[in-house]
């Protein structure tokens, strides 16, 4: 009989406190402020929102266990990994640094289309874009997309106060098929809003939806000074006819030369900058998610291949801060010792020279990782 109204009291007490940081801190200037003060105001404005659309996502994922053959067919724990991959992307959509009441996501390759139901339904955008190549997905994703609107009519016909199903009615949802940027017409997400997302494929995939160079023999693998020009071409990539000012990537292969290789291909050949990035390990594999933003002004002159290293963008003040810093220090560890294994086979004449991303990663990491174990 003390249990609940003990509980009762912490909500009250919980309650309070929330709503005397909103009222007394002053609204968070920045995408994160540099004040505590500040970043216990914008999480408390933030992260209800967050937490609201990743129970939705939670939700969808199960409901669609019914109805569809794809995620039918997959273990619990391999759906629940499909969902925790998603967290870093919706918190990057929802986190804009500019707020924005227009936002429009496309999520090119999107497969059973889950993020884009999670987005649509949980009014996260005015308007969602789900292109795959398949029709096959695209038609599982269309029979979620139904089950979803027949669930929310038949609660609200019965009068259930279930807010995650009385308010989704969804934003403008579309279901296209084509290869990457090719569903979107010129000037499509334009306005301020616009985001891209490719989750859930490799890096040549990812580059070859964008329109931005992946072959390898469109790199300089070898270069011992490791720098080179910035030099944009002059003519418009297939990412920049969208008129997206966001990008959001995560890729299934992590290997420090594939996300270096991503990074030069979409910061020098596409003009875009690192605004943040997030790494997650799920049963034994690591996922980076990257954010991009649109520069107004290419810089000119010459950059160090150094700037491509994952893990520069990390937030280390939000929340799950730390989480990530030892998922990261973790993640160099294995990855020096793949690179190590490989430096000991060149050595015995065996395979191929290293490449220039993979120097550059030892080079810096090898260093920083000396320094975390002093520390301890």
């Amino acid at each position: 009989s003390r249990t609940p109204s003990f509980l009762k009291r912490l909500r009250r007490i919980t309650t309070v406190i929330i709503s005397m940081t909103i009222i007394l801190v002053p609204p968070a200037k920045a995408f994160w402020p540099n004040t505590l003060a500040s970043r216990i105001h914008l999480l408390s404005q933030r992260l209800p929102r967050t937490t609201d659309l990743y129970s939705t996502l939670q939700s969808t994922a199960s409901a669609y266990q019914r109805v569809s053959h794809i995620l039918s067919s997959l273990s619990s724990n391999k759906r629940d990994r499909t969902v925790q991959r998603f967290d870093a992307v919706l918190r990057f959509i929802l986190y804009s640094p500019l707020p924005c009441t227009n936002i429009k996501v496309a999520d090119l390759g999107c497969d059973h289309g889950l993020l884009c139901l999670s987005l649509a339904y949980g009014r996260a955008a005015s308007i969602v874009i789900g292109g795959d190549l398949s029709d096959t997905a695209l038609s599982n994703a269309r029979k979620m997309h139904q089950w979803c609107e027949n669930e929310r009519q038949k609660r609200l016909a019965r009068n259930e106060t279930d807010d995650r199903w009385v308010r989704m009615e969804p934003c403008e949802l579309h279901w296209r098929v084509g290869d990457g940027t090719n569903v979107l017409q010129p000037g499509e997400l334009s306005g301020g809003g616009g985001t891209i997302v490719v989750a859930g494929v490799g890096v040549n995939t990812a580059l070859s939806m964008l329109g931005l160079p992946h072959a390898y023999e469109d790199f300089v693998l070898h270069d011992d000074n490791a720098v080179f020009s910035s030099v944009r071409r002059f003519d418009m990539t297939d990412l920049d006819l969208t008129g997206a000012s966001r990008l959001i990537v995560q890729s299934t292969n992590s290997r420090p030369r594939n996300i270096m290789k991503l990074y030069e291909s979409v910061i020098t050949r596409g003009g875009w900058a690192v605004e943040q990035e997030d790494i997650a390990e799920l049963d034994g594999r690591f996922y980076l998610t990257t954010c991009f933003t649109q520069r107004e002004v290419m810089e000119e002159g010459e950059v160090e291949c150094k700037r491509f290293l994952p893990g520069m963008h990390l937030d280390k003040f939000g929340d799950g801060a730390v989480k990530r810093q030892k998922c990261f220090l973790k993640y160099i560890k294995h990855h020096l010792n793949w690179i190590r294994k490989d430096q000991d086979r060149i050595a015995k004449g065996w395979g191929n020279p290293l490449s220039k991303w993979e120097q550059t990663f030892v080079e810096h990491y090898c260093d920083f990782e000396k320094n975390q174990e002093k520390q301890r």
